[in-house]
């Protein structure tokens, strides 16, 4: 095993219950500290690993432990991890409170946290020439760090009306999940395709996202123009 769950080291350290929010350092220079909440670093799919594919971690990649926590982006993983501290009070930090954040006008600045849902058509790219009358396969992929995937749907008139695509990969917890439809496109001239993905949670991805100053976040619905000829 390359991985032990942080919520056994926490537990076997000692945690006490007032702990609110567990802050880790990463070993960069300058030493980044990151913290997560409570519930999060007692996920028991939140981990501190020391090895990959049965190899101990490259230095790109946080040698010799990372802290992993699923569903959440960015800084969340710490890398070169050399301290964990609980903390009975909510940590105020750089990145928690003022540059990984969500920071928009009009509202409360919140920390970046779990990864919301996606999706991306990888097939046809944009501008391809596609012709008339013969079967397409549309393909992409989906994600959410809020709940597995339940389904995505695809547009072929830019967002006026939606049919459901197969899944072509299993549906995993914490896991992108391929998926395709078969379109034969019928009527010549700019076509605009479009994926939606919602997941098990009941979130669905967005038509637009708010504007925010570091533009964290961003997973509206994308649009791929292609010409039917």
């Amino acid at each position: 095993m390359g991985w032990l769950r942080l919520a056994t080291i926490l537990e076997d350290a000692g945690l006490k219950p007032e702990a609110v929010d567990i802050v880790a350092a990463g070993g960069d220079r300058g030493q980044v500290y990151h913290a997560i909440p409570r519930a999060k670093a007692l996920d028991p799919d939140t981990i501190v690993a020391y090895s990959q594919n049965g190899s101990p971690l490259t230095r790109e990649n946080g040698y010799p432990v990372r802290l992993i926590v699923p569903g959440w982006t960015g800084i969340s993983h710490t890398k070169w991890l050399v301290q964990i501290e609980a903390l009975d009070q909510p940590f105020i930090g750089f990145y928690n409170n003022r540059y990984y954040i969500f920071e928009t006008p009009g509202l409360p600045k919140t920390p970046v946290q779990a990864a919301g849902v996606k999706s991306f058509i990888t097939q046809p790219t944009p501008n391809t020439q596609l012709p008339a009358g013969q079967p397409v396969t549309i393909t992409g992929f989906a994600y959410s760090g809020q709940a597995p995937i339940k389904q995505v749907e695809i547009s072929v008139d830019g967002g006026k009306t939606y049919v459901t695509a197969a899944m072509i990969s299993p549906i995993q917890k914490w896991a992108w999940v391929r998926w395709q439809y078969i379109w034969t496109p019928q009527e010549r001239g700019m076509a605009d395709l479009r994926s939606r993905a919602a997941d098990q949670a009941g979130n669905v991805q967005p038509e637009t996202v708010a504007w925010n100053r570091y533009g964290y976040g961003y997973n509206a619905i994308q649009s791929v123009k292609v010409q039917v000829a």
